[in-house]
């Protein structure tokens, strides 16, 4: 894994610990070995050990100048270049020694590097959880970028650079596992050669559930996120921008609460124009409950987003652009609404609030679709069965 996964707080952290969790569960004797920078609470390696053995290599991923100047230079991509060295690979290597591992498996594309050095020395297959794919982001990221921008030439640059990496260790991996019909007909498309095989994320139905203890607010809208990836900031100031306002002309009572580790401080800008700045949670399922309709902007990324799973568990209508909605295969059955267009948005976000009867009649169908298609129990078993095909082929 590409970081230690607890705090489970957003969308890529709840995948890889109820990954680790579910995997252990399902009676297999897993090791996770991660990357991190900084020191670990004593309470969240508890966690994790009740799963599994966990190993630590301290490793920064983040994209410094250093990395970034280097990368102008350099035919690899910046993005799979700084996942691996020579040092993690010597360490990867002392693990697998120690051990007696049947399969390895890679989260994220760029970890796929680990997981073929593995097979190469000593011969254990390995499968890469694709989360996104990834060269879409930096595409995007460039495309959403001002045309007279010297960013924009860097950052397509390196999207196609990634885009042949990715090309290359999904033929070289034994298995990739998707998140969604999309993100699999993308892959197949990318390379024909490999495998692939549709595993979703899921979601703790029992945590993530409707709250009729609480009473809801007509009026008010909620969003989850994190502050520490450019587009969730970029999303979020175009719905505050260009989206509220026209919601407030018809609900002048209309608000949203924006809850995440430390807000921006330009958002108390936004505070006498319908924002209610909530901050960081431990346990944000109240405020999902108070709410009556979740909105997801985003406009550059790949995958599907987790915090849209949650609010539907919680039966809340969602109101999302298309790129946030990105392979999720609800629809307005299932209360889903998708558009781009800010006029659009907002005429959703006031239909909602409006109509609270429809809303509710949408939550619940939402629920249901999430305990229909989004059990981890089931999805991980995907993952399981596939192993065991694999190792009795070999055997």
């Amino acid at each position: 894994m590409p970081q230690f996964p607890i705090p489970y707080n957003e969308g890529g952290k709840i995948v890889l610990f109820n990954t680790f969790r579910e995997l252990s569960e399902q009676g297999n004797n897993v090791t996770m070995v991660c990357f991190s920078d900084e020191p670990i609470g004593k309470q969240y390696l508890l966690e994790a050990n009740k799963f599994g053995e966990v190993i630590i290599i301290s490793h920064s991923t983040k994209n410094t100048k250093f990395r970034i100047a280097k990368s102008v230079f350099n035919p690899r991509s910046i993005f799979f270049e700084k996942h691996i060295n020579k040092k993690i690979i010597k360490e990867v290597f002392k693990i697998v020694e120690k051990g007696n591992f049947d399969f390895v498996q890679c989260e994220h594309s760029p970890m796929g590097q680990l997981g073929l050095a593995i097979k190469n020395k000593f011969g254990i297959p390995f499968a890469i959880r694709l989360h996104n794919i990834e060269y879409e982001i930096w595409q995007r990221y460039a495309e959403y970028l001002p045309k007279n921008n010297p960013k924009r030439i860097y950052v397509a640059d390196q999207a196609k650079i990634i885009k042949e990496e990715e090309i290359e260790i999904y033929g070289k991996a034994d298995v990739c596992f998707t998140i969604s019909e999309l993100d699999k007909s993308k892959a197949e498309i990318l390379n024909p050669n490999g495998t692939y095989i549709n595993s979703f994320p899921g979601v703790d139905i029992n945590f993530w559930a409707p709250d009729n203890t609480i009473k809801k607010n007509p009026y008010e809208m909620v969003l989850a996120t994190t502050y520490n990836w450019v587009h969730n900031v970029d999303g979020l100031k175009w719905f505050l921008d260009e989206v509220l306002p026209l919601v407030r002309v018809s609900l002048p009572n209309a608000f949203i609460s924006i809850i995440g580790k430390n807000p921006p401080s330009w958002l108390n800008e936004y505070t006498n124009k319908g924002v209610n700045i909530v901050g960081y949670l431990s346990d944000i399922r109240p405020n999902m409950n108070q709410a009556s309709l979740y909105i997801s902007p985003l406009f550059v990324g790949s995958g599907i987003r987790i915090k849209i799973l949650e609010a539907m568990a919680c039966g809340l209508p969602i109101v999302s652009t298309s790129v946030s909605a990105e392979g999720n295969f609800a629809t307005e059955n299932e209360g889903l609404q998708v558009t781009n267009d800010p006029r659009e948005f907002a005429q959703m976000c006031i239909n909602r609030l409006n109509f609270a009867t429809k809303a509710n009649s949408d939550g619940l169908a939402g629920r249901k679709f999430i305990e229909t298609n989004f059990s981890w129990k089931e999805n991980i078993k995907v993952i399981v069965d596939k192993y065991k095909e694999i190792l009795e082929s070999v055997s």
